[in-house]
């Protein structure tokens, strides 16, 4: 799990520890309601609907240390992710949400602070009970073609007047990594569509950004899908970039189902990694790999217990050389009072510089309807043997000769081994526990651990 500092605000500079807080307040006073719901099912009128869920990991590390690298640090970070809503709050079709985590660093927290938190999603939405338009307001994940994902504290509507038109806009300031609001840095956009569901779409968007008293991101996309054959679909999208004049990226595709077990399908993509990015960002600099991908997979899946999935996909990076992916993955699935799945995974993976095979298997077995077990090995055989910085380090402490990726003395093969074993407590709780080992150049042998308790509720409220 990948951790960041940040700070929770909403309407100002708030701490995990009180954003916690208060979204268990709000969890307990939910709950402490729901005694005078009437069963979901026999309520499917515009009856308040009131929800939440709290999801708690305890979780162990190994991390090199960034002040010696030849020794290693442990971490033990506690994360609580806490999501409550409500639907029809007095109004049909008017709800809430505000989803947030909180992460606590007990021991080595190098630097970091020791509580630390972020408001993920904080919105008002009202949609009309015909469904002709929606709105919602704070802070909110944004998706349009154009826009990619955007991160905002604003509004989105859409619409949908007849005609099979949807149409959709968006405005809002976007938070910075520490919170901190400019009010030049903004987002804004939306989407014109003809959608008439079953027979295919055809959009134009466009996505805009300011920060540092500039336009950063003016990007307009073109997206569609085909849908008049039976079992036939194809569906792309296409991307220019205003700001720099040109040709951004595309990504289309074509599936084809000739019967209920099969399905088939090819794709194209012409891809810049730097065309997500506002052209102030300095991550620009690092991402201007330009490349083609050409691919293929082809699924079965049996009415009985048997699956299969293939599939390879060629790159071209230009001036920087090609690649090509493949990958077998067969699996074999059991029912009734146990349930189980089973496969084994072949891959390939080779770019210009190096490659490796990939052998993996895995199981899940369910021996009883609350009880679950899981096993995953995974193995990577590279092509040249790759030299860990740690295990750098250790043979010269001191730094004095120059370190090389790949060469002789690295190491030809990494893998892991994962167990995971959860059960279900009582309705919408569930403890998990997971454990595994690493071994790869860098960690001779790196164990993590994670415990995680989910708890959930929904019911309504007269």
């Amino acid at each position: 799990m990948v951790e960041r500092r940040a700070s929770a605000t909403w309407c100002g500079r708030v701490d995990a520890g009180r954003l916690a807080a208060a979204c268990l307040v709000g969890v307990a006073m939910a709950a402490w309601a729901a005694p005078a719901a009437a069963d979901p099912a026999a309520d499917v009128g515009p009856g308040t609907r009131v929800y939440g869920s709290t999801t708690t990991f305890l979780t162990e590390r190994q991390i090199l240390d960034p002040n010696d690298p030849t020794s290693r640090l442990y971490q033990f970070p506690i994360y609580e992710y806490l999501t409550v809503g409500a639907d029809n709050v007095g109004v049909p079709g008017l709800s809430l949400q505000v989803r947030g985590f909180g992460v606590i660093q007990p021991a080595h927290h190098l630097g970091e602070d020791i509580f630390t938190g972020d408001l993920l999603v904080g919105t008002l939405s009202y949609r009309d009970p015909k469904s002709r338009w929606q709105l919602t307001a704070g802070r909110q994940m944004v998706t349009t073609v154009a826009s990619g994902f955007v991160l905002m504290d604003g509004v989105w509507v859409k619409a949908r007047p007849g005609a099979d038109m949807d149409i959709q806009a968006y405005g809002g300031w976007m938070p910075d990594a520490q919170f901190g609001y400019r009010k030049d840095r903004v987002a804004f956009g939306g989407r014109v569509a003809y959608d008439p569901w079953e027979k295919g779409r055809i959009g134009l968007s466009f996505a805009g950004e300011h920060d540092q008293g500039t336009i950063s991101r003016a990007t307009v996309a073109l997206d569609y899908a085909l849908r008049l054959v039976k079992g036939l679909e194809c569906a792309g999208w296409t991307a220019f970039d205003f700001r720099s004049g040109g040709f951004q990226e595309t990504g289309n595709s074509l599936s084809y189902k000739p019967h209920r077990d099969w399905r088939v399908s090819v794709d194209y993509g012409y891809f810049n990694p730097a065309s997500r990015l506002p052209a102030t960002s300095i991550f620009r600099v690092f991402t201007s790999a330009r490349h083609h991908k050409v691919g293929a997979e082809v699924a079965w899946r049996s009415p009985g217990m048997l699956g299969m999935d293939f599939f390879g996909r060629y790159y071209n990076y230009g001036g920087d050389g090609n690649g090509y992916q493949l990958g077998f993955k067969p699996t074999l699935r059991t029912k009734g009072k146990i349930t189980s799945t089973t496969g084994i995974e072949i891959g390939r993976v080779k770019s210009a510089t190096n490659g490796y095979t990939e052998a993996r298997i895995f199981t899940s077995v369910r021996p009883h309807r609350i009880f679950e077990l899981t096993l995953d090995v995974d193995n990577f055989f590279y092509d040249d043997a790759v030299n860990g910085y740690d295990a750098w380090r250790r043979a010269d402490p001191n730094g004095l000769t120059t370190y090389h990726y790949t060469g002789s003395g690295g190491y030809k093969r990494s893998n892991v081994v994962g167990l995971t074993a959860g059960v279900d407590l009582f309705r919408g709780a569930r403890l998990q526990g997971d454990v595994a080992v690493t071994v790869n150049p860098d960690f001779t042998q790196r164990w993590s651990g994670l415990l995680k308790f989910q708890y959930a509720f929904s019911t309504y409220v007269k």
